[in-house]
């Protein structure tokens, strides 16, 4: 069960789904790689939770796992396309109407919070039969399985994050500067159309 938990953890949260939108609103916010960790490792302790206390609660409605695992991609990707359009439309606002009256937020702030948010509630229900198999097994398979699951996916969000954030440093284009918050959202919004349709 433990490695099992393990597995399931690093191949969900390796999919692009989840760890491209942290890496691109770094990179667009230029957020420096300790403060992508940070961010990138609070949001994978909230998708930990979030699986966990969903998963636990659809487990124990037996036919509600396969009608929410069905709908799991539909889910994550709605979040990111609404996250992308939002980034866009607001980035795109006449600048009048962004500096008149109350202090409105920049788009990297909005996305700096979205995104990590986003990716954290997205649950990875494909651990319930595995949580549900070991409890049955007893406490230390059950905590065993727990530990490789979060241990996992932290670790999958740290690297990948990390990685793709610094990838995204090597690039030096003056254009992607002027136009980080645009390009981010169409990315996000492409992201959520390949979640929505392909998971």
């Amino acid at each position: 069960m433990t490695l099992a938990a393990l597995v399931i953890a690093v191949v969900h949260s390796a999919m692009p789904d989840h760890w491209v939108p942290l890496a691109i609103v770094a990179r667009s916010s230029r957020w420096s790689i300790g403060r992508t960790a940070r961010i990138s490792l609070v949001a994978a302790l909230g998708h930990v939770g979030a699986s966990l206390v969903l998963g636990v609660a659809i487990g124990a409605v037996g036919p509600l796992r396969e009608w929410a695992a069905l709908r799991e991609g539909r889910v994550i990707g709605v979040m990111l396309i609404a996250t992308g359009v939002a980034l866009y439309a607001y980035g795109h606002l006449p600048r009048r109407r962004r500096t008149s009256g109350a202090q409105v937020p920049h788009p990297r702030s909005l996305g700096q919070f979205i995104v990590p948010f986003g990716v954290a509630a997205s649950p990875n229900l494909a651990i319930v039969p595995i949580i549900l198999a070991s409890v049955v097994l007893g406490w230390t398979p059950f905590l065993l399985a727990l530990l490789a699951f979060t241990a996992g996916t932290l670790v999958t969000f740290l690297v990948l994050s990390v990685l793709g954030t610094m990838g995204g440093y090597l690039v030096d284009w003056p254009w992607l500067e002027r136009s980080g918050d645009s390009v981010s959202a169409v990315l996000l919004t492409a992201i959520g159309i390949v979640a929505f349709f392909a998971l």
